[in-house]
């Protein structure tokens, strides 16, 4: 399977979720980064994929103040979990207007987290450039 189909427009999104609300089929979405995907990402979202009714997971990449990988990178990194159902990406100036138009009730957001273990992983890079 190609992985890439799991991204959409916003949209493409927006239609989805309405499908799935007539349906009463529940849905999560996910905010982050994803600069640099990590194993706590994967626990993280297998734990929301596993909440009672199995939800779908929508994860929307955001983009991070300096990205090393474009947001196309990152959303088929992420497309290519087997835990994501669907990708949407957002440009930052854009973030609220996509989940406005996404028109979801409830968001975890997973910055602040990705913001911290970018700067833990930049901070272990250099220490280990020094010792």
């Amino acid at each position: 399977m190609d992985t890439r189909s799991k991204i959409l427009t916003v949209e493409k999104a927006a239609a989805l979720v309405r499908e799935l609300c007539l349906k009463q089929q529940s849905l999560q979405v996910v905010t982050g980064y994803f600069e640099v995907l990590l194993a706590a990402h994967v626990e993280a979202l297998s734990r929301l994929k596993e909440a009672p009714g199995q939800p779908r997971l929508l994860a929307l990449v955001c983009d991070p103040p300096d990205p090393v990988l474009s947001a196309a990178a990152r959303a088929e990194i992420v497309a290519a979990l087997g835990v994501i159902d669907y990708v949407v990406t957002a440009a930052p100036e854009n973030r609220e207007q996509a989940l406005a138009a996404l028109g979801v009730k409830q968001v975890t957001a997973f910055e602040p987290d990705d913001e911290r273990r970018i700067r833990q992983l930049v901070q272990h890079v250099h220490r280990r450039q020094r010792g």
